[in-house]
Order: C-alpha cells, then sequence, then structure tokens
C-alpha cells in the first residue's frame, strides 16, 4: 500500500465517522479514534492468543512478568490498576495451567510472589513471536519513523495520564 492511499484511507474513516463523535472541528474526536484502534487491535490479539488458551489481560500479565521477574501481587494489581481480587481471578487460571508460581515473600504468608515457570517462559516465548507478526501486520502502513512516533505519544499520553495512587 502506498503512502498516498494509506492518507486516503484515513482521511476516509475521518470522513465516514458519525457525527456524534465528531469534534467541533467537525473530525472525529481524538477518544473516538482511540478507542476504533483499541477494539480493533484488541480483537485481533484475543484471536492471536487463542492457540494458547490466554486472554490479552493473561498475556499482559505474563509479559510483564517476564520483563520484570518476580513481582507481588499487590505490585500487579497496582499496575494494572485493578483490584486485588480481580488481580487473583486473573492470575488462578494462569496458576491452574502452571505458567506461573506463587511464593511467600519473607515468612508474610499474605504477601505472594509471583513468576513464570518454566513451562510460562517457553508460551511467552510463542506468544511474544505471534505479538510480533501481529504488530507487522496491524502497522505495516507505517514508516519506522512514523511507528516511533506513535509510541513516543502513546507513552507520554500513559505517562500524563497515570491515575494517582
Amino acid at each position: 500500500m502506498t503512502k498516498k492511499s494509506t492518507k486516503m484511507r484515513a482521511r476516509q474513516l475521518v470522513a465516514g465517522a458519525p457525527k456524534a463523535v465528531a469534534g467541533a472541528t467537525g473530525t472525529p474526536r481524538t477518544l473516538y479514534l482511540v478507542r476504533r484502534a483499541q477494539f480493533t487491535t484488541y480483537l485481533r490479539l484475543e484471536e492471536r492468543l487463542k492457540p494458547f488458551g490466554l486472554t490479552a489481560a493473561q498475556y499482559t500479565v505474563m509479559s510483564m512478568l517476564g520483563h520484570s521477574g518476580r513481582l507481588s501481587s499487590a505490585q500487579l494489581s497496582r499496575r494494572f490498576e485493578v483490584t486485588p481480587q480481580t488481580m487473583f481471578k486473573l492470575l488462578a487460571p494462569l496458576r491452574r495451567k502452571g505458567l506461573i508460581a506463587r511464593r511467600g515473600v519473607n515468612s508474610d504468608r499474605r504477601a505472594l510472589e509471583v513468576s513464570l515457570t518454566p513451562a510460562g517462559r517457553r508460551v511467552l516465548a510463542q506468544c511474544e513471536a505471534a505479538i510480533d507478526a501481529l504488530e507487522a501486520e496491524l502497522f505495516r502502513g507505517f514508516t519506522g519513523r512514523e511507528l516511533r512516533n506513535l509510541r513516543a505519544l502513546l507513552a507520554k499520553f500513559l505517562a500524563e495520564n497515570r491515575r494517582a495512587g
């Protein structure tokens, strides 16, 4: 796909947006476009993770553990901005599948560290390969520079809108 046709498709998406989501300028609201992009990528991500028996949230937890090593359940809850109970429900299937292990920290039976098992590391490596291929497909119309700019802008947005607490 050429740059010209990519820009034309982008303009068509903007022009075809429902008036209800248009801002004062008549163009779609940024929130609308972000939500459409999130929904599109989320569905494709779920589809790619299905062969591994994982949801997008479970994959994200495993990826976080793969990059951080061990994290407590409380740390995971804070990073996901969910309650400890919600995190427990997210971790339970991963533990049943043998992909993560939990262990007490310094004889405190309430504080638990979570880490990937060897099986979890193998599954994560397979998932990462599938997700790399998905990203290449989804962003094939972007130049390297555009993709770096997009990542930088998204990182800036997240940093500036991180919940306090």
